[in-house]
């Protein structure tokens, strides 16, 4: 199974980015991974989709 990484577009230039990916034929969670570097980092955490959601909203401040 090969995911396909999203780079956050708040990515600023250099060594901290946040990558995100489903992997394909996969539902109810995403992939989220941290990284120095161009790609995902070793270490990935399975996100449940009602939490990224949760997460997603509180950042965008649609909640605290």
């Amino acid at each position: 199974m090969t995911e396909e990484w999203q780079r956050s577009s708040h990515c600023a230039e250099g060594n901290s980015c946040v990558y995100v990916a489903t992997a394909p034929g996969s539902t109810g969670y995403v992939l989220v991974a941290g990284s120095p570097g161009d790609g995902p980092a070793d270490r990935v955490v399975r996100v449940g989709d009602a939490a990224w959601t949760a997460l997603l909203d509180a950042v965008k401040g649609r909640q605290l």
